[in-house]
């Protein structure tokens, strides 16, 4: 499996891409090709360009959630490829995804409605886990099993006319069922990167788990930073990449413990 880096906050070293608050991933696994997210502008498709890829030739278009860092490309997806590419195309997506989002009374969610979308998409609303290919898994509603994660909602959702606590239940992430263990890409992590790892563990079946690739959502020191590290030093996992939504205080934190690596748009990982 090959994953390239198409947005992020940082941009690597000796790159000329750009840089945004957003995420999008171009990954490739056999013959299947998927994105995942695709940032908070058209950024993800200038990057894209200058790293010679071509997405009109996805075979799957994943949302990890509906924030608008990870979903406000899609109209410009959308624009430039149009029915005939996108017809082709799967949208996965958790059904809670499309929800009006808002935090301090502004509006937070994806920027293009389920219609929209629908006329162009061939759409898979699910809840539960979805293979992709022959190694790579949408893990659908992720179950909340560690209980010093997510304990806070973020904004509202709108929810059958009422607007309601928002607990995210519609983030998710993809799990890559390695030769000797599990990789984990995620967007944002809302619904807790530990319970998204185990998620991926259960949904693979492979205790080990190899490598994280994505926003951990950890914003400064907490309970939760805490015990996230005492996690993640507990499953000594050689590669960590936390990335977007994680702080520099707990990237440091983090790295105190164990190392962890750089991702930032224009980076390139191969997993088997």
């Amino acid at each position: 499996m090959k994953l390239y880096v198409l947005a992020d906050n940082y941009v690597g070293y000796n790159q000329t891409l750009c840089g945004e608050h957003g995420a999008s991933y171009y990954i490739e696994d056999g013959p299947v090709r998927i994105l995942l997210d695709t940032g908070a502008s058209d950024l993800f498709l200038q990057n894209a360009e200058k790293l010679n890829i071509d997405l009109a030739s996805i075979q799957y278009l994943v949302l990890s959630h509906g924030h608008s860092d990870h979903t406000a490309g899609l109209r410009f997806f959308m624009e430039k490829y149009g029915p005939k590419v996108c017809r082709r195309i799967t949208l996965i997506a958790h059904p809670d995804l499309f929800s009006s989002k808002k935090d301090a009374g502004k509006e937070i969610g994806c920027p293009v409605s389920l219609k929209e979308v629908s006329d162009c998409f061939e759409v898979r609303l699910t809840d539960r886990p979805f293979s992709l290919s022959a190694g790579l898994t949408y893990l659908g509603e992720i179950p909340r099993k560690l209980p010093f994660e997510n304990q806070e909602a973020l904004g509202t959702i709108l929810k059958e006319g009422k607007e309601n606590p928002d607990f995210l239940t519609d983030d998710s992430a993809l799990a890559f069922n390695g030769n000797d263990g599990v990789y984990v890409i995620t967007g944002c992590s809302h619904s807790g990167i530990c319970n998204i790892t185990e998620q991926a563990k259960a949904v693979t079946g492979k205790p080990r788990v190899l490598g994280i690739a994505g926003g951990f959502h950890l914003l400064g020191e907490s309970d939760q930073l805490t015990q996230t590290v005492a996690y993640l030093k507990k499953e000594q996992i050689p590669e960590l990449y936390p990335a977007h939504c994680t702080s520099y205080e707990a990237r440091f934190a983090i790295n105190r413990e164990m190392p962890i690596k750089v991702l930032g748009a224009g980076l390139i990982l191969n997993w088997e």
